[in-house]
């Protein structure tokens, strides 16, 4: 019995550091992508199906400052989202 509780504590310790490794390289891989789309010279913009603005890159705001546009975002408070608004002339 002490030996079957053994083998499944060995088991556990691999898994939790298959599991750690694993959040290593999402989180590696989510920098990566978010720094693809920041730097990206096309403008990105991502929207919910409202059309809302969720999320603008450089590209979009390097635009905005060009074209003599103004942005907006407000928030009812952290973790309740926010709402961006882009007008260009």
């Amino acid at each position: 019995m002490v030996e079957d509780l053994h083998v499944i504590y060995e088991e556990m310790q691999t898994n939790l550091q298959a599991a750690i490794v694993l959040g290593q390289q999402l989180l590696q891989q989510n920098q990566y992508y978010s720094d693809l789309f920041q730097t990206s010279p096309i403008a990105y913009l991502v929207t919910n199906a409202d059309g809302v603005i969720l999320e603008a890159n450089q590209a979009i705001a390097l635009l905005v400052e060009v074209y003599k546009g103004t942005s907006e975002a407000a928030s009812e408070g952290e973790g309740r989202g926010a709402t961006f608004t882009v007008r260009l002339p």
